[in-house]
């Protein structure tokens, strides 16, 4: 876990083509938490379904990040981020309520259908 105390939210989801980034706003009390955003986010920036991507439980607990990032505008977790590299992206959850998810540069890239990258 990471203190980011200067990092703001995006205005809007989708995709951003200066950062080669994907953004995923979630309400943790209707939107199905932040695992769910994190699954949104990876297959977005992906191009696979949310099945088709690694399961998210290979790298991180999804019950302990949705409870962790349950009030995302507590104030006792603002600045509070967690990262980590799943299916050849990194994925940064934000308490501000932002999945940022990028393709990973350490990863060498996500292999096509066929199995080449």
């Amino acid at each position: 876990m990471t203190n980011f105390e200067n990092h703001s939210p995006t205005d809007s989801e989708g995709h951003d083509p200066d950062t080669e980034t994907y953004h995923v706003q979630f309400d943790a009390s209707r939107d199905g938490g932040a695992s769910h955003a994190v699954v949104t986010a990876l297959a977005a920036v992906t191009g696979n379904g949310p099945t088709e991507i690694e399961p998210l439980y290979d790298v991180v607990d999804p019950d302990a990040l949705d409870a962790l990032f349950q009030h995302g505008s507590d104030d006792s977790k603002s600045g509070i981020a967690v990262s980590f590299e799943l299916d050849g992206s990194d994925v940064t959850v934000y308490s501000t309520g932002e999945v940022v998810a990028s393709i990973s540069e350490r990863g060498g890239g996500i292999p096509d259908k066929s199995g080449h990258e």
